[in-house]
């Protein structure tokens, strides 16, 4: 037998099924196939021979190193189940025979991956020594004898306490596992290996950039202010807002929007308003270059805008009052009205009272200046978003040259009688 190995859960299987006195398994987790085998052999074995230690913990089993059912089973049987608190490595003793291997947590990889050589074989001594610190009670029965035999000469062998598993998995360990596997279950982990490799290529990306258009903010007015005008010139910006920046302003941002126009047109497509932009990570480190340059232009118009701006919004006031101080004068407001020792304000009152009511509704300039701000948030493909065949249709459409994976992997097909004829299918 090679060395080098590969043990996925069938091969481990298949190595018990060849047991004829022990069998010891200690890993992160157990899968169904190797469960079967072990209780396939209990007939020829005994309960106490067949030994395993696994990690109590239920993240086990989220993260794919084994199933919840397959420990209920053997607890059900009868056999020894030990727990040992983050175990991650695999070993597994079969007669006189031992391998030290690295389990697969399916969220990962696919452990019917067959260019993955995760085990080794270890030899006789260092099987035993395995044995021993893993079970050394194993050793003091009198039925095994020729491991006894085997034994002493092998080293540290005046121990008697085992150094993992000391403790048995109960029924009252299994209860709480399966409670928390009830509350989050694991995934399907064929459809969570997809999404790590979609992620790998794309992100969804938004990108926002509010507050630069200043010639579109608009100011809404009191409606107790909003009584009367006739000046027509005003009647399409006086409603129940009011334009704050006039359209003929300096004020203008348009070197920006067009920056930000191109960066998206490079490296953004759009996969529709529901689904939303995506990038390619690869061309994450360029675009995030570009929006620094845009994070400068913003910087600079903003100082630069400081001035103007406070003309701008000074100059919107002064025009509010005159077209609402007619009406105001006319026909003023009840704060108004029962704040004046007249029965109606002169024009230095009501034009008092106007700057007064619109310099609480209009911005101050810092806080303006402080709304200009670029916004770029990264999320990555999600299950969901995975099984969406719009998704998957519009992907290729917008980048036809990347060699996209289909969006799910295909089982193996395991015959019963041969398991190496096992081929993945594209």
């Amino acid at each position: 037998m090679s060395i080098f190995n590969r043990l996925s859960s069938i091969e481990l299987s298949e190595q018990i099924s060849f047991a004829t006195q022990k069998v010891i398994y200690a890993a992160p987790g157990i899968h169904k196939e190797v469960t079967d085998s072990m209780i396939n052999c209990i007939e020829l074995l005994g309960k106490e021979n067949i030994v395993t230690i696994i990690d109590k913990d239920p993240e086990i089993c989220r993260l794919g190193y084994g199933e919840i059912e397959a420990i209920e089973r053997l607890l059900q049987i009868g056999t020894i189940v030990r727990k040992a608190y983050g175990l991650r490595i695999g070993v597994l003793i079969v007669d006189n025979n031992a391998w030290i291997f690295s389990p697969t947590p399916l969220l990962i990889e696919n452990q019917f991956n067959r260019a993955i050589i995760n085990a080794i074989n270890v030899n006789l001594e260092q099987g035993l020594e395995l044995i021993r610190s893993i079970s050394p009670d194993l050793f003091n029965k009198d039925d095994n004898a020729i491991l006894k035999e085997s034994y002493k000469n092998s080293i540290n062998n005046n121990k008697s306490t085992p150094e993992i598993g000391k403790e048995k998995f109960n029924k009252g360990d299994l209860d709480i596992a399966k409670k928390d596997l009830n509350e989050r279950p694991p995934k399907k982990f064929d459809f969570e290996r997809r999404v790590r490799t979609y992620s790998s290529h794309i992100q969804f990306v938004e990108l926002s950039l509010p507050g630069l258009q200043l010639n579109r903010r608009t100011l809404k007015i009191p409606s107790k202010l909003l009584n009367v005008s006739n000046n027509k010139e005003a009647q399409e910006r006086l409603k129940a807002t009011y334009s704050l920046i006039n359209e003929n302003s300096k004020i203008s941002s348009k070197d920006i929007e067009q920056q930000l126009l191109k960066i998206r047109r490079t490296y953004l497509k759009s996969l529709g308003k529901r689904v939303g932009n995506i990038i390619l990570r690869q061309k994450k480190e360029e675009f995030l270059s570009e929006l620094e340059k845009i994070k400068v232009s913003i910087d600079k118009f903003s100082a630069n805008i400081r001035k103007n701006l406070e003309k701008e919004l000074e100059k919107s006031k002064k025009e509010l009052c005159k077209i609402l101080l007619p009406g105001v004068m006319q026909n003023p407001p009840d704060d108004l009205k029962g704040g004046i020792l007249t029965k109606k304000p002169d024009k230095n009152t009501a034009t008092a009272y106007l700057n007064f009511e619109l310099d609480k509704v209009i911005p101050q300039v810092d806080e303006l200046v402080n709304d200009i701000k670029l916004y770029c948030d990264f999320k990555d493909v999600t299950y969901e978003m995975l099984t969406d065949n719009e998704f998957q249709k519009n992907l290729r459409i917008h980048f036809p040259h990347v060699p996209w994976p289909k969006p799910f992997d295909e089982h193996y097909v395991i015959p019963e009688k041969d398991p190496e004829q096992m081929k993945l299918t594209f």
